[in-house]
């Protein structure tokens, strides 16, 4: 269930950065066409304004020439840092793809390695069939004789419960990660929002060269009769002048306060990039924590291995001298001092193994499936449910009567049925 969860919310983070990327690339375009409009709309006013004055008042559009000069580098300057902007938003949707990558690329090898670990399982369950009928009557006549196994359980178990609470921490940061992914949407909803003010500004901006054409007009055809006019007229043509003045003024404070909200996009867009680069390096480091984790399993899967064969010498041992109850007691105690050394391997070994697992998000799973093999494995030497054998070769569970092929089947299912 905690994997599909995860699953499911990956996709939805990946969905939301296809958007934006989307989203990102259509608006740089539009802004790239209203750019040249821009600049083709000012060169063609120029030309006009030009071939329409006449000697008189020329030496009033000295002035507004300069004006044009300083609007036009501007718009320049704004040209060159266009691409800048495209080269990183461009970057910064390589990045989001890249992080949506390493989000959906643990579930893969998640799933690779439970199939693994199930194989391996089954095949040491096939190996043990051979030595259970022995182990069973072994384990009766060892029953009163090692009371010091039973507190061993005991304390796997209480190991056993703080790895799964690990498990759920480990759980809780893989959510965390997702719910981050989720606010680098909302951050970029915000920055839309912010673009389109600007595009509200640059509508207003357009409506103000609309009427500055328009007063640019009137001028020119006051100016054609300037010689004829009366100075009431003249006084008229002043005003118009202020006017325009008053209107260029207000036309460059609006070009700063534009120019103030593409810096704050570009800040935004900055923290942005520095964000999806520290989930990226956090995403590293849990891959390197991840194969050092699986190089901890195969030890495990080895020591066990070890274990297993170390028993079955132990009980050929126990057969043979089986009539000698001093020597059968000598290679009891030396057993056990063997069991004692391989358990504190094993203790030492699940605390290295602890330490990794708080920092991989999927090992609930396999360290249930590993600790129920060990259970299994541990428990051989030392239970005391049996269950009757028919003369078929099956057996059956004495809690629910169930039929098993065999007995470490059975036991599994006896230990659900006691839980």
């Amino acid at each position: 269930m905690t994997s599909k969860h995860i699953l499911e919310r990956a996709e939805t983070a990946l969905e939301l950065a296809q958007e934006f990327l989307l989203e990102s690339e259509d608006e740089m375009f539009d802004e790239d066409e209203i750019d040249e409009e821009e600049e083709n709309e000012s060169e063609s006013c120029d030309t006009k304004e030009n071939e329409a004055t006449t000697p008189v008042e020329r030496e009033n559009t000295d002035d507004e020439g300069k004006d044009r000069k300083g609007d036009s580098n501007g718009k320049e300057k704004d040209s060159t840092t266009d691409p800048k902007s495209k080269k990183s938003s461009k970057g910064m949707g390589k990045k989001l793809k890249s992080l949506m990558g390493v989000v959906m690329q643990p579930l893969g090898s998640k799933v690779n390695w439970k199939i693994d670990f199930n194989l391996g399982v089954n095949a040491s369950n096939q190996k043990d069939k051979s030595g259970n009928k022995v182990n069973s009557k072994i384990e009766k006549a060892d029953a009163p004789r090692n009371p010091k196994k039973s507190e061993q359980l005991s304390e796997n178990d209480k190991k056993i419960a703080s790895l799964e609470n690990e498990n759920k921490r480990l759980e809780k940061i893989a959510h965390k990660f997702l719910d981050e992914c989720i606010r680098l949407k909302t951050r970029v909803g915000e920055l839309s929002e912010v673009e389109a003010q600007l595009t509200a500004v640059k509508a207003d901006n357009e409506r103000l060269k609309a009427e500055l054409l328009e007063q640019q007009k009137l001028r020119q055809s006051l100016a054609e009769n300037l010689a004829t006019q009366t100075e009431e007229h003249r006084k008229e043509v002043k005003r118009l002048d202020e006017e325009l003045r008053v209107a260029k003024t207000d036309f460059t404070k609006l070009k700063c306060k534009s120019q103030e909200q593409e810096q704050e996009i570009l800040r935004l867009r900055k923290e942005l990039e520095a964000l999806s680069t520290q989930h990226a390096n956090l995403k590293k480091e849990m891959d390197c924590k991840a194969e050092q984790y699986l190089l901890e399993v195969t030890k495990l899967n080895e020591s066990l291995e070890q274990i297993e064969t170390e028993k079955s010498e132990l009980n050929l041992l126990l057969e043979k001298l089986k009539a000698d109850l001093q020597i059968a007691h000598e290679h009891n105690t030396n057993a056990s001092t063997q069991n004692a050394q391989l358990q504190q391997k094993m203790r030492a070994m699940e605390n290295d193994k602890n330490m990794i697992a708080l920092q991989y998000e999927a090992s609930n799973a396999k360290v249930s499936e590993l600790r129920r093999a060990i259970h299994v494995l541990e428990s051989n030497a030392f239970t005391t449910t049996t269950a009757q054998t028919p003369s078929d070769g099956s057996f059956s569970c004495p809690i629910c009567g169930a039929q098993f092929t065999s007995l470490a089947n059975m036991q599994l299912h006896a230990e659900d049925c006691n839980a």
